[in-house]
């Protein structure tokens, strides 16, 4: 990735699949281009339905990257992210700490790997949140964080997938995912939600 967006394959991949979704869908993506540490103060308060947090690692970009996401928020509105693979206290905090210098620890057990950077700065900035495989969100409702539900949410498989690859997917998918009761789909078919995507 570091290499695709030194090279501006990244951009222009995401550029092609912004053009792909107004075409086919409707659906109009503006975007500003540029470091979250540049863009992000620079973005009204309370402006956004649903923020998705994937970029940097390491625990300072992670940290920064949802105080301000927390400040641009709407109530009601939706904060995720990814790489979320373990959570205090499922890995010792000690044991976090220890490995911060590090954007991945990769364990002889794959249940045991993840992102130190982004486990710290989720565990200081909420606590426990809903997660999934490192998908975690949480609703913002009345100047409070809380915890949403996904069980009974539907999904589907990606059309870019192959037909063995969709049935694999949505086989592990409906085994695996959706535990609890959600109101995050209802959320995003709401009109008008305003995303960002660090």
């Amino acid at each position: 990735m570091t290499d695709a967006a030194a090279t501006g394959e990244a951009y222009e991949i995401f550029c092609h699949n912004a053009a792909v979704a107004e075409k086919a869908f409707g659906v109009r993506i503006h975007h500003t281009r540029g470091l979250s540490t540049d863009v992000l103060p620079g973005l009204p308060d309370r402006s956004y339905d649903l923020i998705y947090i994937d970029g940097s690692h390491k625990y300072e970009d992670v940290a920064f990257d949802i105080r301000e996401s927390k400040r641009v928020l709407a109530d009601g509105g939706l904060i995720t992210g990814d790489d979320l693979d373990l959570q205090i206290p499922d890995v010792p905090l000690e044991e976090v700490k220890a490995r911060l210098n590090l954007e991945f620890h990769s364990d002889a057990d794959p249940e045991k790997s993840f992102h130190p950077g982004v486990t710290l700065a989720v565990h200081e900035a909420f606590g426990r949140v809903t997660r999934y495989e490192g998908f975690w969100v949480l609703q913002f409702k009345g100047g409070e964080f809380a915890p949403i539900a996904l069980k009974g949410a539907h999904y589907f498989a990606p059309s870019f997938l192959t037909l063995k690859q969709r049935r694999f997917f949505l086989k592990r998918v409906s085994k695996r995912m959706w535990q609890e009761e959600p109101n995050l789909l209802t959320f995003i078919k709401r009109a008008n939600v305003r995303t960002l995507k660090i």
